[in-house]
């Protein structure tokens, strides 16, 4: 566990997941590129994920991203629904 700042260009990892810290493109330029090509970025995202990732879109491809897309977990264990936007790193 640390901050995406602490680990660039020292560590790569199949996936890193991170909180709703920055919006999205911000938070992909710090965490796409500690993730291994094929690999993917779990954002927890509130309410407005769907929205930030729409706005988003356009700017994905240009941050390294090959694939995307927002999932919503939780709710099948009686808990509050988590949006997670995932995005996979270009291979």
């Amino acid at each position: 566990r640390a901050r995406a700042e602490e680990l660039a260009g020292d560590e790569q990892a199949d996936a890193v997941v991170s909180r709703a810290v920055a919006p999205l493109p911000t938070l992909l330029s710090w965490c796409l590129p500690l993730t291994t090509p094929g690999g993917a970025v779990l954002a927890m995202k509130g309410d407005r994920g769907a929205d930030e990732l729409a706005a988003a879109e356009a700017s994905l491809p240009g941050l390294g991203a090959s694939a995307w897309g927002l999932e919503v977990v939780g709710a099948e264990l009686g808990l509050d629904p988590v949006r997670v936007v995932r995005v996979v790193r270009a291979p």
